[in-house]
């Protein structure tokens, strides 16, 4: 299968390089601004630029990394996210003093957190003395309080400022970084100032309309597909601003599964007698799955393209859309009692789901108190499946995704508002209690999730 890369980047020819190890060609377009359109579905797109079109069966777009123009990035600052840098200092001789500085225009995310502990961890043990200075403690993922003991172990020292400022010694070749943790104030000298800051995304600036994804601000974000750092809101379309190392194994993967045709789960499927042709589940997808047919005079949906979170069939004002197959516990009929439980819950396979992983065993006995669906999206539930619920059980939990974390957008805020609808339903007929909850959660915050649990069964 051949894969278009997309895009001016250092990392494209090792991309190009590794994707033919693994089996597949590939074409690359650095001259982004050519592309003037992207048609068909995964395994089947066609990409015209310059006005010659180009078929593959997936799409990369990637970025170049760069630092915005200030006085500490103009100096000599070392950027964290250009390849080989750490080596670079490395070979330097004898011991040196290295700064690393995050959080210094913007908040660093987390992904970029990790690949600076992890680079003052090689540098601490290369003999270097390393200051790792943030304004924020990220350690809510899985790994990251043992990459910062392991840093420490190593002998890097870790200030988290509250004010900064950096000046650079033209004469001496030296930062002097001046910095306060609102108590204490200490000044750092170094040659090697090393920085994790914004990147260059104009090339998903400009493709994403071109394209059908979401708000690039939405894909770039820190907790945007937090579960798979290359994804985009369109199947086999990716996106790389520079982390191939993290990202290449998630495209590999989901190219093989598009290479073999392997989607499953539940799709959207569109009754041509209901639609009304108005284009409002065109406009609202965000995997870009519906497409008008002209002959039919219906949209029709793309099953290789769904993703099965419902939007569409949420929003359309036919009801001409409906989800199939079905997954089970979402419809009233088939709503069974699980015996001995008593709160129903419906979770968001992309960050509840693996969250209720590692909280059952601390749960205990009340485990078995829980039945547990986990589902595409929490935009699916409407307040009739949540009602349906309660006829079986005595309560529901709705756990999806944090603000702006939904892998298909708003399903998460979509979701919480059915939960209260539900509930004020419920206040209507006169049932008193809570029997209705909305958490939102990450995969990262079990213990956000069993506290909310625990509280959620003793509640009256």
């Amino acid at each position: 299968m051949n894969v278009l890369i997309v895009g001016k980047s250092d990392i494209n020819a090792l991309l190009e390089e590794q994707l033919r190890s693994e089996g597949f060609s590939a074409d690359t377009f650095s001259e982004y601004e050519d592309v003037s359109r992207i048609q068909g579905t995964p395994g089947d797109y066609v990409l015209t630029a310059a006005g010659k079109k180009y078929q593959g069966g997936g799409v990369i777009v990637t970025e170049r990394p760069y630092t915005e123009k200030s006085d500490l990035f103009d100096s000599k600052a070392l950027n964290l996210l250009v390849p080989g840098i750490v080596e670079k200092i490395k070979q330097v001789k004898g011991p040196g003093k290295v700064a690393i500085l995050l959080d210094h225009i913007e908040e660093t995310p987390e992904s970029l957190t990790v690949r600076a502990l992890e680079a003052a961890i090689l540098l601490a043990n290369a003999k270097k003395e390393v200051v790792f200075m943030s304004m924020f403690v990220k350690a809510a993922s899985a790994g990251m309080e043992k990459l910062f003991l392991k840093a420490r172990q190593a002998g890097v020292t870790f200030i988290k400022y509250e004010l900064l400022n950096p000046v650079f010694d033209e004469d001496k070749g030296l930062f002097a970084i001046e910095v306060s943790d609102g108590v204490f104030d200490t000044v750092v000298e170094t040659p090697y100032l090393i920085t994790a800051c914004a990147r260059d995304d104009s090339a998903l600036a400009f493709l994403s309309k071109k394209f059908r994804l979401a708000d690039k601000k939405e894909i770039v974000s820190e907790f945007k597909y937090f579960l798979n750092p290359a994804l985009t809101t369109r199947r086999g379309i990716f996106y790389i601003s520079n982390q191939l190392d993290d990202a290449f194994p998630y495209i590999i993967n989901e190219l093989r599964q598009i290479e073999k045709g392997v989607y499953g789960g539940p799709h959207a499927e569109v009754e041509a007698g209901k639609c009304a042709f108005c284009y409002s589940c065109y406009r609202a997808c965000p995997h870009a799955a519906l497409e008008p047919d002209i002959e039919a005079g219906a949209m029709i949906c793309s099953e290789n393209a769904c993703m099965g979170c419902g939007v569409c069939a949420a929003i359309c004002p036919g009801e001409a859309i409906k989800m199939v197959p079905e997954s089970s516990g979402l419809s009233f009929g088939s709503i069974k009692a699980v015996k001995g439980a008593v709160l129903k819950v419906y979770c968001c396979e992309n960050s509840a789901g693996p969250a209720f992983d590692e909280i059952m065993a601390e749960l205990g006995e009340d485990a078995k108190k829980l039945s547990i669906s986990e589902i595409p999206c929490g935009g699916r539930l409407d307040r009739e499946i949540i009602s349906a619920a309660l006829a079986s059980y005595d309560k529901v939990l709705v756990a999806v995704c944090i603000d702006d974390a939904c892998r298909h957008m708003n399903g998460g805020k979509r979701a919480c508002k059915q939960a209260e609808r539900a509930a004020i339903e419920l206040e209507k007929t006169g049932l008193a209690g809570k029997k209705v909850k909305c958490v939102k959660v990450s995969h990262a915050m079990p213990k956000v999730l069993l506290e909310n649990v625990r509280a959620f069964l003793e509640e009256d």
